[in-house]
């Protein structure tokens, strides 16, 4: 996965002849970019710590690998982002930067061939050559805190801000154990250090901040988005006192977080890595020569690799913190936060496909009662909650849809829980808490994929990033002529469009409406006005209906509920 897909990777050869071929004599982005006389040279930009030297094409000029911070290695580790320093010069930014450190399980298409290092507080970014000021979209990662990075080939951004005429960009920060490490109850050393990963991300806005409007950006105009664990980011961010003002709207796919981990499970986590490394607790320093896969597969032995039960329930994720985190991202006090930030949310209509095949359960149920039983074994807290309220969701569920088989039921059920209900939730209780507007949607659109046709968990990224092109995304060859054979009038081209024109017009402007998609109408709790994405997108008054919504939003289960 590198070149084949836009720009992905490109050899310090093949930078030198791009950049010769599309500069030209034109100024880059209005005034902001700065080129260099040498023909074999990129674009230039001065920020405020020193000088960085890109690529450029005919559209676009794209840095990469640009450092917010400094390393997080060593005295680094389990602490503060340091703020990144000054240099002379002029530093290459043309091939990406490491991610953090991990070994990373997922599909081709969602991970680098990289198993990253500490230092690895770096963006990416995607900037249109067109004049003018751009809305700036700030991408987090996936990966359930647990893996991933910016520079997945599905996180490219040249076709996003191509098409969507922003600036784009990715970021990479600390994950799993090495960002998630709580410490703070442990050592006064470590106050005000908790949810590094989180703090590394407020770094990134802020670098963001001060110099974005030198590669044509707009710093007065930020968007927030992220998909599964990225949307969790953006939950937990709109949490934060430290991010207030570092954005002004945000986007959460498939990742509305209500809860983050209780602090008491969060410090049982730590004292359980340290008892498995060998450190004492009264000598937190000995964690700074720790090797970093010694890190990994310490972290893997205390969550389990659990990303079942939701975001808040696996070992090593955000946690309430007093310094750093201070309110349930859920809470009144965490909306206020965010009161003026404007909100996109939605789910797929299939996700209940991927933790369903993570469990080994994605398979047709004998009957109604295996259905329940599987939903059970997937979900154990829906078990501990009682079976009437789950035996109410899925016969309402079943009334809901006429006809529908046991497979198709469990996998209805199971999205509902994992991620629908607290997508609902996060947009209901915005409004109830006075916030600014909430525009809500659901992707309805069929992939070939998981043994199957399903609107599956992170179905959507491919449109948004516009790489329709990729193949074996889901871990299967040959997705590319599926498509073409389920879709010979290419509708997905046309979905594309109009995902891509609807969330660049909310970074605009704050509203989704865009291309050839229906009005779209702010989300309440009145008509419960939904944007159905699919081959022919409407408008779909609350899809789910009271029957669905009252058991389901009496069960405690979601990402982070």
């Amino acid at each position: 996965m590198n070149g084949k897909y836009g720009i992905q990777n490109i050899s310090r050869r093949n930078v030198l002849k791009c950049t010769a071929a599309g500069v030209g004599s034109a100024l880059l982005n209005s005034a902001c970019f700065e080129l260099s006389r040498a023909s074999d040279s990129g674009p230039i930009v001065e920020t405020r710590e020193g000088k960085l030297r890109g690529v450029a094409t005919d559209k676009l000029t794209i840095f990469k690998g640009v450092h917010y911070g400094e390393t997080t290695a060593g005295k680094g580790r389990f602490r503060k982002p340091i703020p990144l320093k000054a240099w002379n010069g002029i530093r290459e930014a043309s091939a990406l930067g490491d991610p953090c450190f991990q070994n990373n399980p997922d599909w081709v298409g969602w991970k680098e061939d990289n198993n990253g290092s500490e230092d690895c507080l770096v963006l990416n970014i995607w900037s249109p050559r067109t004049a003018g000021k751009k809305p700036v979209m700030v991408f987090f990662h996936g990966g359930s805190y647990m893996y991933g990075s910016g520079g997945a080939p599905m996180y490219d951004g040249a076709r996003l801000a191509e098409r969507g005429d922003v600036v784009a960009i990715t970021v990479n920060h600390r994950i799993h154990m090495l960002g998630f490490m709580h410490l703070a109850a442990l050592s006064e050393d470590y106050k005000g250090c908790s949810n590094a990963g989180l703090l590394d991300l407020v770094e990134a806005l802020r670098w963001i901040n001060r110099n974005i409007n030198e590669f044509g950006g707009d710093s007065e105009n930020v968007t927030i988005f992220g998909e599964s664990g990225g949307g969790g980011k953006v939950s937990c961010l709109m949490a934060m006192p430290a991010a207030k003002g570092l954005f002004h709207r945000a986007i959460v796919q498939s990742g509305s977080q209500l809860r983050v981990r209780d602090p008491i499970d969060a410090t049982k986590d730590a004292k359980a890595a340290l008892s498995l490394i060998g450190i004492q607790e009264g000598h937190l320093t000995g964690l700074e020569n720790v090797p970093s896969q010694v890190i990994w597969d310490t972290y893997m032995k205390v969550s389990q690799g659990n990303i079942r039960g939701g975001f808040s329930d696996v070992a090593f994720s955000p946690v309430l913190d007093p310094d750093t985190l201070p309110f349930q991202p859920g809470s009144p006090e965490a909306i206020e936060i965010s009161k003026e930030v404007a909100l996109l949310v939605g789910t797929n209509e299939a996700e209940g496909t991927f933790p369903l095949l993570m469990a080994d359960l994605l398979k047709a149920p004998a009957d109604e009662k295996a259905v329940q039983q599987n939903l059970e074994q997937l979900f154990s807290k829906v078990r501990d909650q009682g079976r009437a309220k789950l035996v109410e969701l899925i016969d309402a569920t079943k009334s809901k849809n006429p006809g529908i088989d046991p497979y198709h039921l469990l996998v209805a059920v199971s999205t509902d829980l994992w991620m629908t209900r607290d997508a609902i939730e996060q947009a209901e209780r915005r409004i109830e808490h006075g916030a600014t507007e909430v525009y809500m949607y659901r992707f309805g659109w069929k992939e070939p994929c998981l043994g199957g046709q399903w609107a599956t968990h992170a179905a959507e990224l491919p449109f948004l990033f516009d790489h329709l092109d990729i193949d074996q995304i889901w871990g299967e060859p040959g997705l590319d002529a599926a498509r073409q054979k389920l879709d010979p009038q290419n509708s997905r081209y046309r979905l594309r469009d109009g995902i891509i024109a609807s969330w660049s017009a909310f970074a605009r402007n704050g509203k989704p409406t865009a291309g050839e998609l229906p009005s779209w109408s702010v989300y309440d709790k009145e008509s419960r006005l939904v944007m159905r994405l699919d081959g022919k997108s409407a408008v779909v008054a609350d899809p789910l209906g009271p029957s669905i919504r009252k058991p389901l939003g009496s069960l405690e289960v979601g990402v982070g509920s």
